[in-house]
């Protein structure tokens, strides 16, 4: 049976993981949205959720988490001493075409927008890389 102590310690350690979570800033909300490459996909949210999938061969990355920071235009995933930083190479922008895209561990990324009427966008890479075109 726990003990009133630890109810109390396990209440103040998911308060503080909650609280670990930052909203973005006013200057990097273009960074906010679902982001994608051959080989890779992001998800940022508004309110400081961060997921990040990278398959390079048969390896896998995943990052997911909190928003801790900004280091630069770097961001810095986790919490306490657990932290992911994300190579941002060139920042969000928008393109002479209208499409936003950023560089991210030296993939470029296109920020993907729902269609009407869709719920979810899908989350999954591909389970092997996008071959090169063969000329």
């Amino acid at each position: 049976m726990p003990t009133p102590l630890r109810i109390l310690a396990l209440l103040t350690l998911l308060l503080s993981l909650t609280a670990c979570r930052k909203p973005l800033p006013q200057d990097r909300l273009d960074y906010a949205g679902y982001w994608t490459a051959d080989t890779m996909v992001m998800l940022v949210t508004p309110g400081g959720q961060v997921e990040f999938k990278h398959l390079v061969d048969d390896v896998s990355t995943h990052i997911g988490g909190p928003l801790k920071q900004f280091q630069g235009n770097d961001i810095q995933v986790g919490f306490g001493p657990l932290v992911s930083t994300l190579k941002v190479d060139v920042p969000p922008h928008r393109q002479a075409d209208g499409q936003w895209t950023m560089t991210v561990e030296g993939v470029k990324l296109i920020r993907q927008l729902p269609k009407p009427g869709d719920q979810t966008i899908p989350r999954q890479l591909p389970s092997q890389p996008a071959q090169p075109a063969q000329e």
